[in-house]
């Protein structure tokens, strides 16, 4: 079976790569763009499972060729600072709705199950507890409007295109990894503590 991460040694990627020893992998395709400088994450992995690692970034034409046989694809490239996104806009937009396009369309076509990450930013300010059954969605940057409309484009595309996948909301991310991120409250807080 060959799993492709994209985004594979941001913050989530380089806990998630960590977590797959002791499971059957013919390979294990890491791409990232590097664009975090986050080398570390490539060092102290799991022996067992062959990883192969691109330099590539999910706007590049070189996707095709890279998810070609996979079987499934974790999409985890993004930009993901929301504050940051309103000065980002154009490539908040680039990233992680085209790249997301990208990527779904490529694994429509190889039929490749996604998995894909959006956020809990989708519902923005909300007044009672929401889950995932919530209609009244409200993002309120441009980084989270990126995630909702991507939803939607998959959604279109497993209807039209026979895509299979899985949409994900995180809410705030908390776990030490080599591809740490200061800009949210929880590790901000831990690294001033």
């Amino acid at each position: 079976m060959k799993l492709v991460i994209t985004g594979a040694l941001g913050h989530i990627g380089s806990s998630l790569i960590r977590n797959l020893g002791g499971m059957t992998w013919d390979e294990v395709m890491l791409i990232d763009n590097l664009a975090t400088q986050r080398y570390c994450s490539l060092f102290g992995l799991p022996e067992d499972v062959p990883f192969r690692f691109v330099e590539a970034d999910v706007l590049s034409d070189r996707m095709n060729p890279l998810l070609e046989g996979a079987d499934i694809v974790v999409h985890l490239a993004a930009i993901t600072n929301a504050a940051a996104s309103f000065e980002q806009q154009r490539e908040v937009e680039e990233v992680n709705y085209r790249g997301t396009e990208r990527v779904a369309r490529i694994c429509a076509q190889q039929r490749a199950k996604l998995i894909n990450l959006s956020t809990t930013s989708v519902y923005g300010s909300q007044e009672a507890v929401v889950d995932e059954t919530c209609d009244q969605l409200n993002p309120q940057s441009p980084y989270a409007d990126s995630k909702l409309r991507a939803e939607r484009l998959l959604t279109d595309l497993g209807r039209d295109e026979g895509l299979r996948f899985v949409t994900l909301r995180f809410g705030t991310i908390f776990v030490t990894s080599s591809g740490m991120r200061f800009h949210t409250a929880i590790n901000e807080f831990v690294s001033q503590a």
